[in-house]
């Protein structure tokens, strides 16, 4: 789905006024998550240490124990 802005100005305009806050509270949860959030997947930041010849070793991390 593509909205323009206008639509989207629309939409807010034609909101019943005890929607407004409730509407707002998730316009700016967005916006603030948008401006903050990496343009990747949070668990990427967890493997930035890892070995890197981690898949040839699988087995191996297997062998021991999942997670462990």
């Amino acid at each position: 789905m593509t909205v323009t802005r206008e639509e989207l100005h629309a939409l807010i305009d034609r909101l019943p006024a005890d929607e407004l806050e409730r509407v707002a509270r998730t316009l700016e949860e967005t916006t603030s998550e948008a401006q903050s959030s990496p343009p990747w997947p949070r668990s990427l930041g967890m493997i930035k240490d890892a070995d890197p010849n981690a898949s040839q070793r699988v087995d191996e991390y297997l062998a021991k124990g999942f997670g462990r």
